[in-house]
Order: structure tokens, then sequence, then C-alpha cells
């Protein structure tokens, strides 16, 4: 997702913040550790339930381990933003 490739050995998941907006205004803040303590331990659970029914993760495919904060509720017309130290930002209309 997005042009911007980093190798993971130089990314410490845990630490990595992110600041959540809807509509412009900051709603919510998290961090990487709020997901099962490290994002890459989900993962890591994922590929183990998988791999229990001979069922795999492929080349290419994107996985989502978690969120960084609670759900929220969406309207008409919101615009949510999520900006990602180090990594970048990605934004959603809805309508």
């Amino acid at each position: 997702m997005g042009n911007k490739l980093l190798p993971i050995k130089d990314l410490d998941l845990q630490l990595i913040g992110m600041v959540f907006k809807k509509n412009g205004r900051i709603i919510s803040t998290g961090v990487g550790a709020n997901v099962m303590e490290n994002p890459i331990l989900a993962l890591e659970w994922l590929i183990n339930k998988f791999a229990q029914s001979g069922e795999y993760l492929k080349a290419g495919e994107m996985v989502l381990a978690g969120s960084l904060i609670s759900p929220v509720a969406v309207g008409g017309s919101d615009v949510f933003e999520a900006e990602f130290h180090t990594l970048g930002s990605v934004s959603v209309t809805f309508i």
C-alpha cells in the first residue's frame, strides 16, 4: 500500500505512533504496541492459525495486523486520516 517501501528490519513496529483525525480534528492517537503488544506478534498468531488448517499467506497478500485505536462511528461525508510516524498517511472519505 503506497509507494514508500521500508525494510521491516529498520522499523520498530511497537513504537510507531499514529494520529487519527476525523474531519480534520484529532480524535485519537495510538501506538503499535496497542496491537497484541507488537503487530509482529499478531501476524505470527495469524500465520500459525492458518497453518493449523493447512492454509498459508501468499506472496503479495496484504495483512492488517490490528488497530492501534478503538473503533469510531462513521457518518456520511466524514473524512478520516491516519498519520503514521515514519510511514506516512492514509485517508478515506465516506459518501
